[in-house]
């Protein structure tokens, strides 16, 4: 497989889950502002949009008159996430499926239809079922339409670390900011939280059937970071990884296989009293699982072969 195919391929699968988790934010803290205070909306939207990215662009606070403005959503924000995973897409049209093709670009289209845009700000929720139907139709399609080979390892390769990563920065900013519960109030604000983490993490209805309902925070965080049966959960994500690097490199011959992520999962299999300690060396190993690839497989040194002498044979020296 050519590096450029590689590359096209690991990326068109980051930028769909990167557009999903966006939408599942978004979505979720859209259904929170009803009934919340102010203060208390912008404090858990800034917490999870710049988990989702560093200073995102897209999410602005202004004041007007005293009051606080929120304009903390653009369709852009996962429009430009699908415009870039069509673009990869199109550049390796014939090593994906019909199937997966459709979906990314009938999710582009959705997105950038004039018509329909200008029902963002009134109807939004639709939009977010869009992208995330989209994004599920996207994985059936990769599932059932790829041979297991390169291909197929480095489109879950940036699923997973795209995965890994996302949920490393929504768990890091939650155990930074969640305050232990002095009254009753906010005990229940604070489980309102834990909910609204799961939820944007996907893993709500998971968390009740292998934990059942008591919200734990050290139980929360523990599933979603250790749980081996969880598809949301890190250590599934960092199994995965393993698999695919490993995947690759059985599939190439002669390219210097990546290190494995081994010691990473026994971290994230016990139970450190600091979890922030184990979430850095989480997003830590993503960055560096993410710079091996490049370095293995895309920007890897090539071999240059000696050149003969450009002096043709008959002429004279």
């Amino acid at each position: 497989m050519l590096s450029r195919v590689a590359d096209n391929l690991y990326w068109m699968r980051r930028y769909i889950e990167r557009g999903d988790q966006i939408a599942r934010v978004v979505g979720v803290n859209l259904d929170l502002a009803f009934d919340r205070a102010p203060a208390d909306v912008a404090r858990l939207w800034g917490r999870l949009l710049s988990a989702v990215w560093s200073a995102p662009p897209w999410a602005q606070l202004d004041r007007a008159d005293g009051e606080a403005m929120m304009d903390l959503t653009s369709i852009d924000a996962v429009a430009s996430c699908f415009a870039a995973a069509r673009e990869n897409a199109r550049q390796v049209r014939q090593h994906i499926s019909g199937d997966m093709w459709e979906q990314v670009n009938r999710v582009h289209l959705a997105l950038n239809d004039p018509s329909r845009r200008a029902a963002w700000a009134a109807r939004p929720h639709g939009y977010f079922q869009t992208v995330r139907e989209g994004a599920a139709l996207f994985d059936a399609a990769v599932h059932s339409g790829l041979t297991r080979e390169e291909g197929w390892q480095f489109l879950q390769l940036g699923l997973f670390l795209e995965r890994a990563a996302g949920t490393a920065r929504l768990l890091a900013c939650q155990t930074r900011e969640s305050r232990p519960a002095v009254r009753p109030f906010h005990a229940l604000d604070e489980q309102l939280e834990w909910i609204v983490l799961l939820r944007t993490c996907d893993a709500l209805e998971l968390y009740q059937r292998r934990c059942g309902t008591e919200l734990r925070p050290e139980r929360i965080v523990h599933f979603l970071i250790a749980d081996s049966l969880s598809p949301r959960s890190i250590r599934y994500a960092l199994d995965q990884i393993a698999r695919a690097l490993a995947g690759l490199a059985a599939a190439v011959p002669g390219a210097p296989a990546v290190a494995q992520t081994s010691d990473l999962i026994a971290a994230v299999e016990s139970d450190s009293p600091d979890p922030l300690s184990v979430i850095s060396r989480i997003e830590t190993e993503c960055d560096r699982v993410h710079d091996a690839v490049y370095a293995t497989y895309i920007h890897h040194l090539r071999p240059i072969a000696p050149v003969a002498s450009r002096v043709a044979p008959w002429t004279t020296p």
